[in-house]
Parts: structure tokens; C-alpha cells; sequence
């Protein structure tokens, strides 16, 4: 018999889960940097204008409520309702995976005008 999780369990779940994620992201930079590079990031972060970063992050985030905003709009319009908020989350998801993964020239090769006539689809030129 499964009992169902209780919010501080789950709470509980989450914080375990954000902790492993840290520690994880903290062993690949321990291992992949060098210690003269992480000397240099804590200079770097010593003279750290924080307003600047702030600001940035700011814009930043900016980018993925208005790509929300986008979808939020494009779903209503087709009478598909979605709350702002979780179409932030797949604003995120696509922003990134339209970053990292590569599009192999697919992007570059559909964009050329001989594949989007019908006759070069058809096999007639």
C-alpha cells in the first residue's frame, strides 16, 4: 500500500534533490577547472559590479517571461488556455534546447528557396 506524500516530504525531496544537484555541479568545475582559473574567477567575482549583474539577470529573466508571454498568447488565441507561469517553464526548456542542442545545418538547408518549392519536393524541377 503507497501512502501519498506529504508536503514536507516532499518539500524534503526537493531540497535533497537541489543539494545533490550543487554538490554535482561543484565536483564538475573542481574537476574541469584548473586551481589558477578558480583563483582568477574569485578575483573576478572580488570586483564584481553587483548592480550590473543584477540587472542583467533581471533582463535576462525578462527573456523567458516574454517567450512565456508569447506562448501564453499564440494558446489562447486557439482557445487552449495556459496560466503564465507554467508556460515560463517551457519558455525556459525551449530556449535552451534552441542553444544547445546543434541543428546539424537543418535550420541553414531549410532556409534555402529551392526546398520549399513543391515541384524540387516532388522531384520535378
Amino acid at each position: 500500500m503507497s501512502h501519498p506524500s506529504t508536503p514536507s516530504r516532499t518539500s524534503r525531496l526537493l531540497n535533497a534533490g537541489w543539494l545533490f544537484a550543487a554538490l554535482a555541479l561543484g565536483a564538475v568545475i573542481a574537476i574541469v577547472a584548473d586551481w589558477g582559473e578558480l583563483q582568477e574567477v574569485g578575483r573576478l567575482l572580488q570586483r564584481l559590479r553587483w548592480r550590473w549583474l543584477l540587472a542583467a539577470a533581471a533582463l535576462q529573466a525578462t527573456t523567458y517571461v516574454m517567450a512565456g508571454a508569447v506562448w501564453h498568447v499564440a494558446l489562447s488565441r486557439s482557445g487552449h488556455r495556459q496560466p503564465l507561469r507554467s508556460l515560463i517553464g517551457l519558455a525556459l526548456a525551449m530556449l535552451f534546447s534552441n542553444q544547445a542542442v546543434p541543428s546539424v545545418g537543418i535550420s541553414g538547408g531549410m532556409g534555402s528557396g529551392s526546398l520549399w518549392r513543391p515541384a524540387s519536393l516532388c522531384g520535378r524541377t
